[in-house]
């Protein structure tokens, strides 16, 4: 049977691999030269990847470190990265399909979580932090300075009532507006959705809609002022809000900056992680 595991660059996925083999043929998202599985360069956050990896597989292992995640720019909170990206793998599955995933959560604080949202019949979440395996490992290991100059930036928001995405994309709208104290101009048509500067007469980001439900609403990057050329048919602004949980959260992927990428980390970045943590403050407030 064939195993997929993300995650495995650590010490628990190498006691898992030499484990599985005996029995199994194991795939990982990462390169693990001293062992013998199968590497495929596999991007979490990006659908069409997952479907065509995982249509083989018949068991799906996730260990929730940053070894699962794409080797980019992350940022946001861990916990909203990973449940965005065992989203996008239950979301590519068949609704029928017998395959089997496990949640090898390594972080105590988030089991309940974990549970809450995904256990299930096909979903498994073991509470992995007490492991002895697990304390002795330190972090994952991964090379960080070949990390691709793409940004993954999540902001996980729990309220205390339901709201869809079509709602939440009006009210990031009216923050943008009110947070820049009215610099920050937003042209949107029924197609388009244009963040643009006062008295500037070239758009900052253009997007186009490409999807729109009371539950996922999905801006695709078109081009722009601080979008890369190379970028721009990559990236996506998505809103995902859940119907049982009162839970949304809004994912910025695929984003390849315009600005050379040490200004863009000491500009661009912390601006955007600043405007995206009081983004919450403010859908509480109004909402």
């Amino acid at each position: 049977m064939k195993v997929f595991i993300f995650g495995a660059n650590c010490h628990l996925g190498n006691q898992l691999i030499k484990k599985l083999q005996k029995h199994h043929k194991v795939y990982t998202n990462n390169n693990i030269a001293h062992l013998n599985s199968v590497f495929v360069a596999t991007n979490v956050f990006q659908t069409h990847e997952l479907q065509r990896t995982l249509k083989q597989m018949h068991h799906i292992i996730y260990i929730t470190n940053k070894a699962a995640l794409p080797n980019a720019y992350l940022q946001g909170y861990l916990y909203s990265m990973h449940v965005w990206a065992i989203e996008n793998i239950l979301h590519v599955l068949p609704t029928c399909s017998d395959k089997r995933i496990h949640i090898l959560n390594v972080k105590k604080k988030y089991n309940n979580q974990f549970k809450n949202i995904f256990d299930s019949q096909n979903v498994k979440v073991i509470d992995m932090s007490g492991s002895k395996v697990i304390n002795r490992v330190g972090k994952c290991s991964r090379r960080m300075q070949n990390k691709y100059k793409k940004v993954y930036s999540f902001q996980h928001m729990l309220l205390t009532k339901e709201i869809n995405a079509i709602q939440l994309v009006d009210m990031y709208e009216q923050y943008l507006k009110e947070c820049s104290l009215g610099w920050i101009r937003i042209k949107q048509t029924e197609r388009r959705f244009e963040i643009n500067l006062k008295f500037f007469p070239y758009p900052l980001i253009k997007m186009e809609k490409a999807y729109s439900s009371p539950t996922n609403f999905i801006l695709k990057v078109t081009g722009g002022l601080l979008v890369s050329k190379k970028g721009e048919k990559d990236g996506m602004l998505e809103f995902r809000t859940s119907v049982t949980s009162y839970r949304c959260v809004i994912g910025l992927n695929h984003y390849e900056p315009a600005l050379p990428w040490l200004v863009y980390l000491l500009s661009q970045a912390p601006i955007h992680k600043w405007v995206m943590s009081k983004l919450y403050n403010y859908v509480w407030k109004h909402y």
